[in-house]
């Protein structure tokens, strides 16, 4: 079984966001990583956030992934 950690988060801001805006948010997967031979794999997510063409806002979120059967 795959065990999650949180590993790591941060966050660039470009403008403000305020009450009413309509914000559009994407994601996608930026890296896919491993260190001591594969165990634990690391997982890059990015969300770019946006009020129309406009960024408001960037976060990368990485998430550690365990996978004992491997490490044996």
């Amino acid at each position: 079984m795959t065990k999650t950690t949180h590993a790591e988060q941060g966050f660039t801001y470009h403008a403000m966001a305020y009450a009413g805006d309509s914000l559009v948010i994407y994601r996608k997967i930026v890296d896919v990583y491993t260190k001591k031979g594969g165990a634990p794999e690391f997982v890059v997510k990015q969300t770019d956030v946006k009020r129309g063409d406009e960024p408001l806002a960037e976060i990368l979120f990485t998430i550690a992934l365990r996978h004992p059967e491997e490490t044996a």
